[in-house]
């Protein structure tokens, strides 16, 4: 199972390259997801909303759940990741 701490520490481990980060450093020449094609890949985007990634969404927020008493309406992808 995934926990907030390991969110965190795979934010920290520089695994934040979206399509949006991508473009924007000039390392891809589109911002959209690799997974479904939407027109930016964001963070917000893959947690929240890829239709590809609804198995893991569904993991992730069920955990943030159990240790938090709140989930998907409660926090923002940017909550989860950031430095306590």
């Amino acid at each position: 199972m995934i926990s907030i701490g390991r969110i965190r520490v795979m934010n920290k481990q520089k695994n934040k390259k979206t399509g949006q980060y991508l473009k924007r450093t000039k390392n891809a020449d589109r911002a959209e997801c690799g997974w479904c094609q939407y027109k930016t890949q964001t963070r917000e985007h893959l947690f929240r909303h890829c239709k590809e990634w609804k198995p893991q969404q569904k993991i992730l927020w069920g955990e943030v759940r159990k240790e938090t008493g709140g989930g998907k309406d409660r926090f923002t992808v940017r909550d989860l990741f950031a430095d306590e």
